[in-house]
């Protein structure tokens, strides 16, 4: 096996994938891969080093943008696999090298840990059937972050969904296998405080965010209803885009980091809390 060949299977088994089947078959199979699952096992035994397509759709399914030490290190991994030993791979690698400041930080290697011990990835079919509409999203989002049960009326009292749309989206949620009834007739999803990975690659594209917009239209309309801004901090600066991407890991560990207050049991002022750290270009000058 290869340096990278190795790295793959870590970082799929890091993802919550136990074996290479699983994880083409989750992932969205040929579809998502652009190879079958033979050509997708020889890369991971190290017998063939992947092109473009493959490359991008295990970037994205790894979810390797999310940590620059693990995409640097795929990527270095990977640039040896291409050129083979020898001093001309040392230099690019060397020369592409940048050190991530927050890398080695406990606060990081905590929330890895986490990430590895709560990540619970879903198939296509399950991450489209709960992204269907808003109910099966509400219905599932309610349940999965709680480890008790709740019923029915109880989830459309607080979201004001609909009662025909709710108990069509709980009976599909639990045909599905992502939720399931008590005998007394409430609601409770097994995984409850797992990590759900949903799928990333959208029609072969690399995707960051593919679902974000469809999200955040949730959100917005739930805290129209419910919600309100806690916090706001801003700040209008002048700066090199170049430069200011070396800080985004340390924003982005700043919102990953607000997870060790996640709580899966019901208190006197819990709820869903949006949390973010938004970077954009007003004016170039």
């Amino acid at each position: 096996m290869s340096d990278f060949s190795r790295l793959v299977t870590r970082l799929r088994e890091h993802a919550g994938h136990r074996s290479a089947r699983e994880f083409y078959r989750v992932a969205g199979g040929r579809a998502a891969f652009g190879c079958t699952y033979k050509q997708y096992l020889n890369v991971e035994a190290g017998r063939h080093v992947p092109g473009p397509r493959l490359v991008a759709a295990l970037v994205a399914v790894l979810r390797l943008w999310q940590d620059p030490d693990r995409a640097r290190r795929f990527a270095h991994a990977y640039l040896r696999a291409l050129l083979g030993a020898g001093a001309a791979a040392d230099f690019i690698a060397g020369a592409l090298a940048t050190p991530d400041p927050a890398s080695a930080t406990p606060l990081k290697r905590a929330i890895e840990r986490d990430w590895a011990a709560r990540s619970r990835p879903l198939t296509v079919a399950q991450s489209r059937l709960i992204r269907k509409d808003d109910a099966h999203y509400w219905a599932f989002t309610l349940l999965e972050s709680d480890l008790g049960a709740q019923s029915a009326e109880e989830m459309r009292a607080r979201t004001g969904l609909p009662a025909t749309a709710l108990k069509r989206a709980l009976e599909g949620l639990a045909r599905a296998g992502l939720i399931a009834r008590d005998a007394d007739g409430r609601w409770r999803c097994p995984d409850a405080g797992k990590i759900f990975i949903h799928e990333r690659p959208v029609e072969g594209k690399l995707e960051i965010a593919p679902h974000l917009g469809e999200l955040r239209r949730r959100w917005e309309a739930m805290a129209r209803r419910d919600g309100k801004t806690l916090f706001d901090q801003y700040l209008l600066v002048r700066a090199s885009e170049s430069e200011f991407k070396a800080y985004l890991p340390q924003l982005a560990q700043a919102v990953a980091g607000s997870e060790v207050y996640a709580s899966t049991e019901t208190g006197d002022d819990t709820g869903f809390l949006l949390v973010e750290s938004r970077v954009r270009r007003v004016l170039t000058f």
